[in-house]
């Protein structure tokens, strides 16, 4: 029998857990309409960071991996994202060991989850607000 007709493909699947009090204390500090346009350009960041990080890890820049990741465990602390506050900071952990077989794998998971993330911050809504 050949080796590779036992191989499996796996297909995580997971999603990201949104933790509703951060938000409220930003709406709660800066109103539901600066609250809401921070929640969009945090949105328009993190697709801009997970973009960087896939360049980063594609081109083995470990340091741009690592400070990418700093970015975006800030923001998903900021708007409440635990799973990908946590994914981010494996990566970076990841990064600055320069562990290339860890690294594949948390940079994975942080698309994965980033991707989901973005999904549901879009369809957030804040209170007080159309």
């Amino acid at each position: 029998m050949d080796h590779f007709q036992r191989v499996t493909k796996l297909a995580p699947t997971e999603s990201p857990r949104f933790d509703p009090e951060p938000l409220s204390r930003l709406q709660s500090g800066l109103g539901p309409q600066l609250a809401a346009d921070l929640l969009q350009r945090t949105r328009e960041d993190l697709a801009f960071l997970l973009a960087s990080a896939a360049e980063a890890h594609r081109s083995r820049d470990f340091g741009s991996l690592s400070r990418t990741a700093r970015r975006v465990e800030v923001l998903a602390l900021q708007v409440g994202l635990p799973e990908l506050r946590l994914s981010a900071a494996n990566m970076a952990n990841c990064a600055e060991r320069s562990d290339a077989a860890a690294l594949a794998a948390t940079v994975a998971r942080l698309g994965r989850l980033g991707r989901d993330a973005l999904s549901g911050i879009r369809s957030m809504r804040v209170s007080g607000r159309c």
